[in-house]
């Protein structure tokens, strides 16, 4: 049975509609319009079938380097001059590809032209279920993630289970890593569902809706994050984002390993959790990431260097950084806690190492 296709508002002024399409062929259209479409480069063959495109079609790599000042000119560079389409108030701009791409479209859609109208067609998980919804966009700035960018909702999210079902099994951790933890924000019934997956029989697009409405509902209380409720969401992600710059390790894995890292200093601090960390244990697949990456080698970053990457985090203000703490399914605290602080709890966790993952999860 077709999902049904649904209207989120993110903001007063820009209402996003999802929508659910089995086939690739469904955005045929979007490729007749004269629009300029930005596809990574990995996806050239899936977007082949599409011949006589009367669009601007710019292939671009969906690595992290693509969010830079020097590809944003160069990508502008190529709209201004092609002599394809005119671009004007009405060109859509679509991006089909993962999140890094879909940052990188989003901030260009929202400059160019003063906003031209944006379309996500999501062809990674994490993109499908969080990046592509909420309007957050960005480039970096000289390494520094993010920097640049600003809110601006699409006006489509088109989510293709063919285009979807094309990632390798290690996307799906990861993406695993991504539902697991807006279930744990949503609800204790959405958590305790998620954590009883296993791999071999793991279907996330079916998870979609339900990880979808979980962030709108909280997007929709902070869309600008001025209010600190949207910081929820950044639950598991602020060690993450450490291990995912300097260690290479994939968002989605980064963040589950990131929520592992969060449950134990809130248990140490004194939250009391201990029911919530069995639940998280008890997934066969956290158990198998833990068992590959919770490891001396995710530990091995000197304290320099960890607190240098913490410091240049955009949660930080002044001395504090705001750290999101699980309390329980679907409540969630914010703390001020200082760079210093959060490397402290680094060091301790590496002192834990030395047992097994299993005994540390005892010993809480």
């Amino acid at each position: 049975m077709k999902k049904k296709n649904k209207f989120y508002s993110s903001t007063v002024d820009q209402r996003t509609e999802v929508v659910f399409e089995d086939s690739i062929n469904s955005l045929e259209s979007l490729f007749a319009d004269g629009n300029i479409i930005l596809v990574d480069k990995k996806l050239k063959k899936s977007v082949s079938v599409f011949k006589d495109s009367k669009s601007l079609i710019l292939f671009l790599d969906g690595a992290e380097a693509t969010k830079s000042m020097t590809m944003l000119t160069r990508v502008l560079d190529q709209i201004f001059k092609n002599k394809k389409i005119g671009v004007n108030k009405k060109t859509k701009l679509v991006v089909i590809g993962g999140g890094t791409l879909g940052d990188f479209g989003g901030f260009l859609s929202h400059i160019l032209k003063r906003g031209l109208p944006l379309i996500m067609v999501p062809s990674t998980w994490l993109s499908a279920m969080d990046s592509a919804h909420g309007g957050k966009n960005g480039i970096n700035f000289k390494d520094i993630k993010n920097q640049l960018g600003t809110i601006y909702s699409p006006q489509k999210v088109i989510l293709v289970k063919s285009l979807l079902d094309q990632q390798p099994i290690d996307r799906t951790v990861e993406g695993f890593g991504e539902i697991i933890k807006i279930a744990y924000i949503h609800s204790s019934k959405f958590f305790k569902q998620v954590s009883k997956e296993r791999l071999s029989t793991l279907d996330l697009f079916s998870y979609l809706p339900a990880a979808i409405d979980a962030k709108y509902s909280v997007v929709k209380k902070d869309p600008f994050e001025v209010k600190g409720i949207r910081y929820l969401l950044n639950f598991g992600h602020t060690i993450a984002h450490v291990w995912e710059a300097k260690l290479n390790i994939h968002h989605g894995i980064a963040v589950l390993l990131g929520m592992y890292f969060d449950f134990l200093w809130a248990s140490a601090r004194g939250y009391k959790i201990e029911k919530d960390i069995e639940v998280f244990f008890s997934s066969e697949i956290v158990r198998g990431v833990l068992g590959l990456f919770y490891n001396e080698g995710l530990f091995s970053l000197p304290d320099s260097v960890v607190a240098k990457t913490l410091s240049a985090d955009k949660k930080k203000e002044n001395q504090f950084v705001r750290y999101v703490f699980p309390d329980k399914p679907g409540k969630l605290k914010i703390e001020s806690v200082t760079v210093d602080q959060i490397v402290q709890e680094y060091q301790r966790q590496k002192k834990m190492i030395g047992s097994s993952v299993e005994r540390q999860h005892s010993a809480v």
